[in-house]
Order: structure tokens, then sequence, then C-alpha cells
């Protein structure tokens, strides 16, 4: 029986690329995130923090390569752990060579359901903040797009439904809901997205 990994990912015709690719696009600015803050924890957790942070780089890794997002952002996908250090700023090599000291890279090549299960979460983990930025944002000068934000979440509620055999319908509400959002958040986001699909010339899913 295949892994659900294998489900979302080889099987193309399952049609999950386009989800995955909207989900993994901002990961890597996630992980630098994570990178910057390694000063931040305390040293007898640090050897964890960066063994969980390498995973999570083989994920963005593996499912840029599948998906597509790394090549539309950069010339090629990232190969390794290494050339994402590398090759994304000039002291890469440094903080690389650092981090690889604390590490079992057999470990942290690991690729499994759970921890595909947990990346696809974390890549989610700035949904709730674009809702609220979109709630906030200005309607007459607006920076932040409720299409986007709208099809961000409709990837992510689909995906999770793959690791689940017990499957719930798509529902944006209930996801609102479920994250501390109201009702009339939710209908002012909804109206917003509305307004703004008329004209939106992206991928609206």
């Amino acid at each position: 029986m295949k892994s659900r990994m294998d489900k979302l990912f080889w099987d193309k015709h399952f049609g999950y690329g386009i989800y995955i690719e909207n989900l993994n696009y901002e990961a890597e600015d996630l992980i630098w995130g994570l990178i910057d803050k390694i000063d931040t924890i305390p040293a007898d957790k640090q050897s964890e923090y960066i063994q969980a942070i390498y995973k999570r780089i083989n994920y963005y890794n593996y499912l840029s390569k599948l998906s597509g997002t790394g090549s539309q952002r950069k010339k090629s996908y990232y190969k390794s752990i290494k050339d994402f250090f590398c090759r994304s700023y000039p002291e890469g090599k440094i903080t690389f060579q650092k981090f690889a000291k604390t590490v079992n890279p057999k470990t942290a090549a690991e690729y499994n359901d759970s921890g595909l299960e947990e990346y696809i979460d974390f890549c989610a983990s700035v949904i709730p903040g674009d809702i609220k930025a979109v709630l906030n944002d200005n309607p007459e000068d607006r920076h932040w797009s409720a299409v986007a934000v709208n099809g961000k979440i409709k990837s992510y509620l689909i995906i999770k439904n793959q690791f689940t055999d017990n499957q719930k319908p798509v529902d944006i509400k209930r996801y609102f809901t479920e994250n501390g959002f109201s009702d009339e958040d939710y209908e002012k986001f909804e109206a917003d997205r509305l307004k703004e699909s008329a004209y939106y010339r992206g991928l609206q899913i």
C-alpha cells in the first residue's frame, strides 16, 4: 500500500501539486526565521532544534523538486541541505559547517507521513496571521490579497484531508472558527475575497 506521501507527490494524476506549491512557497523564509532564532535557544536544546530545522529543509527541498516551487523561485531547486545554506547568502557556508557538527544526517534525511504532516502544519502556521493582515488592510490601498490567502487555506485543508481516513469537506468558515476568528471576521474576509476575485489575475484555487 502506498504511503500518503507517495499518493500526494509521486502519482501526478492525483493533482495535488498545485496545493503543495501554494503551501511550500513561503517555507524557505519560515525556515530562515527559525535559523535566525538559534541564539535564543538554550544551549542544551540547540542540537534538537537544529535537527528539526534540517528535517524541514529536507522536506522543503524534496517538495520543491516535486512541485516546482524551487524552480520558480530559484534557477533550480536546492539539491541538498548544504546547497540550501550556501546558495542563500554569503555566510551560509559558515552556518552550515557550524550546524552540521550537531546533526545526525541519517535521521534528518528520513521521510515519512508523520514528518510530512508536521511540515505541512509548519507551512500553514502563517495563515492566521495572513487572515488578520487581510482583515486589517486598508481597503483604499490594499497590500494583502484575500484571494491568495483563501487559496492557501483551501490548499492546506485539501492536503490535510489526505492524512486521515475520515475526510471532511473543505470548509473555509470552519477553519476561521477553529482558529479563533468570529463569524463577522469570516463575512468581512469573504466579502473582500469576492470583490477582489472579479479582477484578480492569478490562479484562484
